[in-house]
């Protein structure tokens, strides 16, 4: 999976649901339609460091410093 997730409220978390789009086709793939799936995603590896997931910007409030 690739792309970017928009939002996201616990990065220290272990786990995170996601939705993803399916497409069946390359017609699909370019008109970014498709079907919608939840996908889980492990956030962390084995030796605790970020599975390929960079954190661009987080939203700003309590608890996510």
């Amino acid at each position: 999976m690739y792309g970017y997730k928009w939002f996201t409220s616990a990065v220290d978390s272990d786990m995170t649901l996601a939705l993803a789009r399916f497409p069946k086709d390359e017609k699909e793939l370019e008109s970014n339609t498709g079907k919608l799936g939840l996908v889980f995603l492990k956030i962390r590896g084995k030796q605790g460091n970020l599975n390929n997931i960079e954190v661009i910007r987080l939203k700003d409030k309590l608890g996510t410093r």
